[in-house]
């Protein structure tokens, strides 16, 4: 999956079109970053139900880690430093445990 964000001032979320069935144990992928301005790109895991018109974590069927390095869900930042903040270039691995309900983002340099 290749997406690209082409209007600026505007928040727009990528779902892909793989999905995971309860209790399928553990799935992970990496997200390369070609281009991270300012930190306005989020990483994360979302239900079908998660709007595609704003930033993934802005409701709750979305978690959303920022390149800045905090996590977002329910419209508000759930923690200010989840993570190591990511940079244009980087790989970013997400390990999502579906049976324990647990999702892990982390850098891959």
């Amino acid at each position: 999956l290749r997406a690209r964000q082409s209007m600026s001032k505007k928040w727009g979320v990528v779902l892909g079109s793989h999905s995971y069935q309860p209790d399928s144990g553990v799935h992970e992928w990496d997200v390369r970053l070609s281009h991270c301005p300012k930190g306005h790109v989020f990483i994360g895991v979302a239900t079908r139900e998660c709007s595609t018109s704003t930033y993934l974590g802005h409701d709750n069927h979305g978690w959303g880690f920022i390149c800045t390095g905090a996590l977002w869900h329910g419209h508000g930042k759930v923690k200010s430093s989840y993570g190591e903040p990511m940079r244009t270039g980087g790989v970013v691995r997400v390990k999502e445990n579906i049976v324990e309900r647990l999702t892990h983002v982390a850098n891959q340099y």
